[in-house]
């Protein structure tokens, strides 16, 4: 950890002093960078003792999404105390940000004219028979298949067996009449027996068809199979359960989306697919999101299941006016009613003219031609899937600073953006931060973001790479230079290692006991008053 300490000299050296926030003053220097090699040894600084448990307990509670210090507290950790209100909240921090960013939107409803379920498929035009080897006397023959339709002979030829083989066979190439699909390779007797199948014509419920998925990967294949499916019989199986909410009312599906390899090809483009891909229990095509009547790729997403559930309460916007006078402008039911504990069905009620008041409280629709839709962004989970599909992605970042939710938060965050690099299967993290207070805060981060890039790594099948750490405003608290000048004095001792339970392979089911910092040596801790 010599870095670390000739940074702290850095700033004894070369910082200059300015008033701050706190009122107690700095030692300032604005835009440094350090970087440590996490396979040479875990970044623990020994030159005073570190409170391991309080980095573990923080950083396990930042991915479980949470901002209350309740379980900090129920583990000994107090760090966050001097923050944390009377209920022990500190608003939209760390947490929030990581694992539930939320946007709103005011979408317009996507409404089409409704389309008979007519699948239209074209692939070539009529090809002309190749006279170039006949010597079955097939070539340009055409022959019927009672399941697919009439198709032509178009050319003869030899195949190899196998690729180990030195004999070959006969084989064709044939055109399907009503589609123009071309079969290639088929065996003589397949084209005498009409053995052949055309696989564009609508033979799932009379609409639908699943065309060539030879180009997809089979656990893609697999996925979607159902869902695809779900969507034909919702709007077009008048036996289905969901048909009488879909198909009988007038929801259909475009006709590019009746053939399942251009299902394929569209849902894997649409927001979210990675994490589908990942979680595929989590994630459900949406078309509700914009208020669509269509199943295709210009209205529809993959949308968590906890995305579904609050756009069910974001219909619409409306006006809360409490007993005491005034208005809340709300976008959903549910959290007015947890914030002040009112009954949801009651404000229902109330909005749909069935009641006048609940509780002394009126409510009152806001009128729009809009719908009202929230996203809720996981950003550690879309991190860990582009890592796995996408690990030379220059977008691997996770950003804490929520310009919406700033004044909300009881401490802005100073750690605030970390980008990772994957390069010769080894994993990096650079940490963007905007503050520092290099003597009590620094080791502690250095400690927490190389813990976190261990586990990442880890549970995508990675080695770890470098810890590279940049700062903003990069700052030593004046009644901490006597401490910084002890600490200085001491020699740096042997780093330890860091022990991750080989057995967790999913980043949010660690727990403390599956962390072990083994072989940590240090010198005694050096006492320093935090500022608030």
């Amino acid at each position: 950890m010599q870095q670390y300490l000739d940074l702290l000299q850095h700033v004894l050296d070369h910082g200059v002093d300015r008033d701050d926030r706190t009122g107690i003053g700095t030692r300032s220097v604005f835009g440094a960078q350090v970087r440590y090699d996490l396979s040479a040894g875990f970044p623990a600084l020994t030159t005073k003792q570190l409170h391991f448990k309080s980095i573990v307990h923080e950083l396990l509670w930042f991915l479980a999404g949470d901002t209350n210090v309740k379980y900090l507290r129920d583990h000994g950790v107090k760090i966050w105390d001097a923050w944390a209100d009377e209920e022990g909240n500190l608003g939209p921090v760390y947490g929030k940000q990581w694992r539930a960013w939320q946007r709103l939107y005011e979408v317009e409803p996507r409404r089409y004219p409704v389309q008979a379920p007519v699948l239209d498929v074209q692939l070539s035009d009529p090809l002309q028979p190749d006279f170039g080897v006949d010597t079955s006397g097939l070539v340009g023959r055409v022959f019927d298949s009672s399941s697919w339709g009439s198709y032509r002979v178009l050319r003869e030829y030899r195949l190899p067996r196998s690729p180990e083989s030195s004999s070959t066979r006969l084989a064709f190439d044939v055109q399907f009449t009503r589609t123009g699909y071309i079969s290639a390779g088929v065996v003589k007797a397949a084209v005498l027996r009409g053995q052949i199948r055309d696989p564009y014509v609508p033979v799932f419920l009379g609409v639908a068809c699943t065309g060539d998925t030879s180009r997809f990967d089979k656990k893609v294949v697999d996925l979607l199979k159902e869902t695809w499916k779900g969507v034909i019989k919702r709007c077009y199986d008048s036996n289905h359960v969901g048909y009488s909410r879909y198909g009988g009312r007038g929801v259909f599906v475009d006709r590019r989306w009746l053939v399942f390899e251009y299902f394929i090809e569209d849902v894997q483009c649409l927001p979210n697919w990675l994490l589908k891909l990942d979680h595929p229990d989590d994630y459900m095509l949406d078309k509700d999101f914009y208020g669509s009547n269509k199943y295709g790729p210009e209205t529809c997403l993959w949308l968590s299941r906890e995305e579904q559930s609050l756009n069910t309460e974001l219909t619409f916007p409306f006006v809360a006016i409490p007993p005491q006078g005034g208005e809340i402008y709300c976008m959903g039911v549910r959290p007015l009613a947890e914030a002040y504990g009112l009954k949801a069905v009651c404000i229902r009620n109330c909005l749909d003219g069935k009641a006048k008041s609940h509780h002394g409280w009126r409510f009152r629709p806001v009128q729009t031609d809009r719908l009202i839709r929230v996203r809720v962004f996981d950003q550690m989970r879309q991190l860990l899937s582009a890592i796995r599909h996408q690990p030379h992605s220059r977008r691997l970042i996770i950003n804490a600073w929520n310009v919406g939710d700033l004044e909300d938060m009881a401490l802005p965050p100073c750690h605030m953006n970390m980008q990772f690099y994957v390069s010769d299967g080894r994993l990096s993290c650079q940490l963007y931060q905007r503050s520092a207070d290099i003597f009590l805060g620094v080791p502690f981060n250095i400690a927490s973001y190389a813990l976190l890039t261990h586990m990442i790594a880890q549970v995508t099948g990675l080695g770890v790479g470098d810890f590279v750490h940049t700062f903003g405003d990069l700052h030593l608290y004046h009644n901490h230079v006597e401490q910084a000048r002890t600490q200085l004095a001491r020699a740096p001792l042997p780093l330890p290692r860091l022990e991750l339970d080989p057995a967790v392979r999913d980043l949010f089911a660690f727990r403390a006991e599956h962390i072990v910092i083994a072989d940590y040596q240090s010198h005694p801790a050096i006492k320093a008053p935090i500022a608030v």
